[in-house]
């Protein structure tokens, strides 16, 4: 990548800071779209910075992940305030949530009806990391399998699922196959075409399984690898 640690993080500081001046101004102009694009790189930005000190050991993740579970709540305040409610199926609220499981911060609700594949999933496993009735899990599976080349996505939900359901016995072989799913992400297409957060590509060596963690930390099981999390 060509840049050290801080200077990766600083990067994504910026990028936080120049999205909330945008989204400002789409606030003042009332631009619905501008609102929701804005918050959703703003939310990222931040859940990026704190990945990249937790993986890469500097200082805490705590500050950064809650700030961007704060830049949510905000956000779906403002585009609730201003009448574009129906914008906030555009911003990741379900990663948020998952987020927000890690803190044992409050995230705010909204509709997730209208989500699919590996969106709904992440809105089901947080419902059920929150200990709440969830439904539609094989709706999104199979969702997810319908897309073109998956196939490491769907093994991975589906590890989540069995992790959240598996005995103390199971448990860690479970972890530990879960950890090396991570791995795999380095090369295959569909995370490398995501964003950063979800360490595909050239990402995977620096950010880490935030889903996973928080699986681990509901379970309460102590992980010797990169995915335990460490506030």
């Amino acid at each position: 990548m060509g840049k050290t640690p801080e200077q990766l993080i600083t990067n994504y500081v910026s990028h936080a800071e120049r999205s909330d001046r945008a989204f400002e101004t789409a606030r003042s102009s009332r631009d619905s779209e501008l609102l929701a694009f804005n918050l959703q790189q703003s939310f990222k930005a931040r859940l990026m910075q704190g990945l990249l000190r937790w993986r890469l050991g500097i200082g805490s993740p705590a500050p950064a992940l809650l700030e961007s579970v704060e830049t949510i709540n905000e956000g779906l305040t403002v585009l609730e305030s201003a009448g574009t409610k129906g914008k906030i199926s555009s911003v990741n609220v379900e990663r948020a949530w998952i987020v927000g499981c890690l803190l044992d911060a409050t995230v705010a609700s909204f509709d997730e009806s209208n989500l699919k594949a590996d969106r709904l999933l992440d809105a089901i496993l947080a419902k059920r990391l929150l200990g709440l009735r969830a439904g539609l899990w094989d709706t999104g599976m199979e969702q997810l399998k319908a897309l073109e080349g998956t196939e490491l996505a769907v093994e991975t939900y589906s590890m989540y699922f069995r992790l959240l359901g598996s005995s103390k016995t199971d448990f860690a072989p479970l972890a530990i196959s879960a950890s090396k799913l991570f791995e795999k992400r380095a090369k295959d297409a569909f995370y490398a075409g995501g964003d950063p957060t979800e360490g595909g590509g050239m990402y995977n060596k620096i950010t880490l399984d935030y889903r996973l963690a928080a699986i681990l930390k509901k379970m309460g099981f102590i992980f010797d690898g990169i995915h335990q999390w460490r506030g």
